[in-house]
This record gives structure tokens, sequence and C-alpha cells, in this order.
């Protein structure tokens, strides 16, 4: 089989059968393989970016990994920020980049990135896990077995393959295709000595939380959370990133911590009463902990269990830390001897939660749910959104001020249903493309992408990749005509300010339309409820554009 082939079908052996690209003269032998393998299936992005924003949404939905592919020179270095975001997220993606042929590398061809030109390594090696480049054939099995470790395993991230144009229809002599171990996916390791040393902290501590992060999300913990959580009352607030892997609608759930946090998780965690927290794969970031709070800091000990020894806290030093995957340290702690450590004090954790749960709703300015502003308040449109659409919908929550709503009002039910990038890298219009990769990995589930209008001004046109591939996934943009929270912090400076960060109110409706996506336009909060409805039975692309004001929250906690 050729050499290109040879590579698809090892990811359709892994079932991975779907590969986000723009085309290039130098991948131009992938579409022989395309037809060669017809159960794989290349989606055509509009932008490279896009491109690689859609594999980072598919591994995310699907949590095997996605894959991206383009040409050298410009196709790489647009694809440098989406492979930069999936990095900062630990998101394994595959990303294969088409070179020119062998013979003419380091000479001056178009669009050569390779070694001996300008050697993409360069500015590749600080954001992938590992980047290789196919100069004999020979190499390419072990090549790929490489990329494939360093991609996933206990520090997941994206690697990237360069393979020259020549090389890639050449025959290879293999027919062995070997699929990976399910320990790659889901890494199964606990220092037991230190888990066990765990209870000495547990023990005579009444307020006990959890604060899970995105590790607890990769190790599928959600069963053995709930079990313990449930077992001695402990009560569990996410980061956003953990978003969903513990039921928001559970009555032990805080909700999420952090700028855009929860009244519940906020107050609770970071007030004078907790004595122990156990944090859960979470590295406690700057938005996870507003600025990395100093009352962040429980009274008697911070339990920290993460995947990797050499996890970095430079913020909060841990009493404990435990070395394991989240899931075999809960299922530990679920099946310990000590369990009566915990059993004794959880009358008193009833108590305590009781209060917190007393102390008001666990939103913010929640009379903003029933706001009848025009321009419409986003948190109205967030809340009949939930409503309309069913608990399993997976939520793309915007990148800007639209995101810090969304990531607030909307209740998420399970895991892997809410991604947001208000996290580390957080770019601009990764929303839109990363729900077109989510759809593909999950076609029988609603999928809802959050945007602004300033994301759809630099990834909108990827609305069209929908339509064309027949994804039903619902894009709501939040029009405020504003660079909305760069325009919030504007106006506590002057209105010189606050008016350069506007924006023309384009109707996004029509652009749609135009681009082969259905579009409803929204004015009124009355409006909002047919809209969704209308656009969840249509099972179709669509766009709501919904004019929104941009409105200042108290939500919005900015750690800057």
């Amino acid at each position: 089989m050729q050499a290109i082939e040879y590579l698809i079908k090892r990811f359709i052996t892994e079932d991975v059968k779907h590969l986000f690209m723009v085309p290039g003269g130098h991948v131009d032998p992938m579409l022989v393989a395309f037809e060669a393998c017809p159960e794989f299936q290349a989606i055509v992005a509009g932008h490279e970016s896009g491109a690689t924003y859609m594999a980072d949404g598919y591994a995310k939905v699907s949590g095997k990994f996605g894959i991206a592919a383009g040409i050298g020179g410009p196709g790489l270095t647009n694809m440098m920020t989406g492979i930069t975001t999936a990095y900062s997220d630990h998101t394994p993606i595959f990303v294969i980049t088409g070179e020119p042929p062998t013979y003419m590398e380091g000479r001056g061809a178009f669009q050569d990135t390779s070694d001996g030109s300008y050697n993409s390594n360069i500015f590749l090696t600080p954001v992938t896990n590992k980047h290789l480049a196919v100069t004999e054939l020979a190499q390419l099995e072990p090549q790929i077995d490489s990329l494939f470790h360093n991609m996933l395993g206990t520090n997941p991230g994206p690697v990237q393959l360069d393979f020259p144009k020549d090389l890639q229809p050449k025959d290879v002599d293999i027919t062995t295709l070997r699929k990976l171990p399910d320990s790659l996916y889901h890494p199964r390791i606990l220092d037991q000595n230190t888990c066990d040393k765990t209870w000495d902290f547990l023990r005579g501590a009444s307020k006990i939380a959890i604060l899970a992060g995105m590790g607890s999300l990769f190790s599928e913990a959600t069963d053995e959370l709930i079990r313990f959580a449930e077992t001695y009352e402990i009560p569990v607030a996410t980061t956003l990133g953990g978003k969903g892997v513990f039921p928001e609608n559970h009555r032990l759930s805080l909700g999420v911590l952090g700028w855009f946090g929860n009244p519940y998780a906020m107050e609770t965690l970071h007030g004078d009463e907790i004595e122990v927290l156990i944090v859960l794969g979470s590295r406690l970031n700057q938005t996870s902990t507003v600025k990395w709070s100093p009352t962040l800091k429980p009274k008697k000990a911070l339990v920290l269990n993460d995947i990797e020894a050499n996890a970095y806290y430079a913020n909060y030093q841990p009493d404990h830390f435990v070395l394991g995957d989240s899931q075999t340290f809960l299922r530990a702690l679920n099946t310990a001897q000590q369990q009566q450590i915990l059993l004794e004090t959880v009358t008193e954790r009833k108590k305590w939660l009781e209060q917190i749960r007393k102390s008001g709703p666990n939103f913010y300015n929640i009379e903003h749910f029933s706001s009848d502003l025009i321009p419409i308040h986003p948190a109205r449109v967030i809340k009949e959104l939930r409503q309309v659409m069913p608990e399993n919908t997976i939520l793309f929550s915007g990148e800007g001020a639209s995101g810090f709503i969304a990531s607030h009002y909307w209740t998420t039910y399970g895991p892997r249903q809410h991604f947001s990038q208000v996290k580390y890298m957080s770019p601009m219009g990764w929303s839109i493309a990363a729900a077109i990769g989510g759809k593909v990995a999950k076609p029988n589930v609603p999928v809802v992408a959050i945007i602004g209008d300033g994301s759809m001004l630099m990834h909108g046109l990827e609305i069209q990749t929908a339509a064309r591939y027949g994804l039903a996934v619902i894009f709501i943009v939040f029009n405020n005509g504003a660079h909305g929270n760069p325009q919030l912090r504007a106006r506590q400076v002057g209105q010189f300010q606050a008016d350069f960060l506007k924006l023309p109110v384009h109707d996004w409706a029509k652009i749609a339309e135009g681009l082969g996506v259905i579009g409803i336009s929204v004015t009124k909060p009355e409006q909002l409820n047919a809209a969704f409805t209308q656009a969840l039975a249509l099972n179709k692309a669509v766009l709501i554009d919904v004019q929104t004001g941009n409105y200042d929250n108290a939500e919005q906690r900015s750690p800057f």
C-alpha cells in the first residue's frame, strides 16, 4: 500500500475516521488515499486554524484524538495558534504537513518549511509533544508509533509529522496494523503509599470539599467521583475545564470555581471555613483561582492529586501530593479500610451543606434570567437555551464576554458536554470551528456554539463548513457591536476608549444565508424560545443572530 494510505489506515484502526484539512499541492497524494479508504472522511475547512480547532473539538468530544492536515509554509504557520491551543489544553491532535519533494528541500522550494529551509522544528518544538520528519520510508512505522505514544499517555498533547510529497505515494511493505493499548488513552497509575496517607489529613475534618479539574475529565472519573461525594456528603466544585465531570444539577454540586464561577463554589472555597480541599487534576491556573487568590487556602490541608509526577504548582504549595490518575485515586479511597474516618463527620457536613444551599441561588444576578431588556441580556439567552435544549447537549462557549456568561449560567449534566477556551490561550473564533469537530465526533447529539461578533469576524466563515457537510450545529451569535470584554474594561477608563472598541452591527443571519446556513434574527427576549425550538427541529446548520447588550456583570470577576 502507499505510505500515506498506511498512515490513514493506522488512524482507522484507532476508530478515528475523520481528518480536518485545507488542501494544497504538497498534500495532493492524500486525495488518492482518501479514495482508497472510503470509510475515512476528510473535512475541508475554510482556514488551517479552523482545521486545527475542528481537530481539537473532535478530540475533546470523542475522548480519542483529532487529526489536522495541510501544507507546510503558510499552511503550517496558520495552524500554529490551533496547535498551541491544543498544547495548552493537553488535547491530543495529530498534525500532518506536506512538504516539497525531498530533492527540492532546502533549495528555495515553494512553501518549504522542512528542516533544510525555514525549519518548522524551531517553532513547533515549544508547542508540540513531538515533531518528526519522514526522510526514509523505513522510518515511517516507528515514527508513527513514536508520535502516537507521545500524543497520548499521561501528558497528552499535539504531535506533528512532516511528510514530503514524493514519499507519500510510494509503496511500503507493511501488512500489520497494530491497535494501540487502551492504557495509552486512559493511563491508570497510583502511588498507593501517598494515597493511604491521605486519610491522615482527612481525620477529624468535617468541612471538606473537592475541586475537580480537567485531569478528572481525562481520567473518566465521574462515576467514582459521584460515589465518593455521595458516600461522605462532600461538596464538589469544578474548574471550567472540568465543568460537567460532576453533574451540576446534583445536590452536592457547588458549580464552577473561578473568574466565571458560581456563588456556592466561589464563596465556599474562598471562605474561611474549609478545613481540607482535595484538588483532582487541576494545576490551579490564573482564571480558576481568580489570579491565585490567597483566600483559596484551607485551614488544615491542601491535598493535590495529579497524574504527572512533575506537576508544578507555582502559587499553592500542597500539604499532601498524591501521584495518580483521578479515577484510580478515587476508587482507592472508595474501597479503603479507613472509611470510618469520613463517615464520623457526615452529620456535621450535612449541616454545613444545608447552610450553603440556604445562602441563595447558585448564580450571580439571577434576576437577569427574566430580564426584558432590549438589547437582550445574555443571561436571558442562556436560560431560554437551556430550557429548550436536551440534557445531553454539547455546548462550546465563546472566547470572550459571551463565553464568560454562557459558562456561568449554563447547567451541564455530564462529562464532555461543555467546552470553553477561557482558560489559557482563548483564541477568538475557536468555538465556531471546535463545535464543528465536536459534531463530527457525536453526530447524533445536539451541538451548540456560543459566539461573540468579534469571533465571527475572525473565523465566522467556518460556518459554511458545517453547511457543506450537513452538520447540524446551532451557532448563536451574541451580537453586541463591540469587542465585549475589552470594552467593559475600557468603560472604566473613558468614553474614547469605550468607543474605540465598538464594532459595526452586521446582519449575521443574512451573511449566514449567503453561506448556505439557515439564518434567524432575534431582537426581543420573547422570540428566543421559538428561535431555539425551530433551530433544534430543523436539524441543519443554523445561525441565530441575537441582538444583545454589552452589559456589566458581577459574575465577570476578572483576574487581570
